[in-house]
């Protein structure tokens, strides 16, 4: 696998290409390549799969879970739909919080 194709792989391309790195002799020794895959395992219960999508079951104890309060009024609801796919997120209005997914196609 070249480099052009390892940087354009959407799966795992960080991971391959720091696997790469390390192969070719391109890191400093002791350098340690290391990966999280579970920074989400927290949330999880906050959300359910039925057939091809994931929805939060309740946005505001997921909020609460953040030390965030839920106020309906200070946010909106963002749906980005195509063909192809179909995102439902909520967004804070002033744009100080961080965005909460409600509904994700899972595939």
């Amino acid at each position: 696998m070249t480099m052009e194709e390892i940087l354009t792989c959407q799966s795992k391309k960080a991971e391959l290409l720091a696997s790469r790195l390390q192969q070719w002799n391109l890191l400093l020794p002791g350098i340690n390549i290391t990966e999280y895959r579970t920074r989400e395992k927290n949330l999880l219960h906050f959300f359910e799969k039925k057939e091809h999508v994931v929805t939060c079951i309740d946005i505001n104890v997921l909020m609460n879970s953040m030390n965030i309060s839920y106020d309906p009024n200070n946010w909106r609801l963002f749906i980005d739909t195509s063909k192809l796919s179909f995102k439902a997120v909520l967004l804070h209005n002033c744009n100080l919080l961080p965005s909460f997914p409600l509904d994700i196609p899972f595939t």
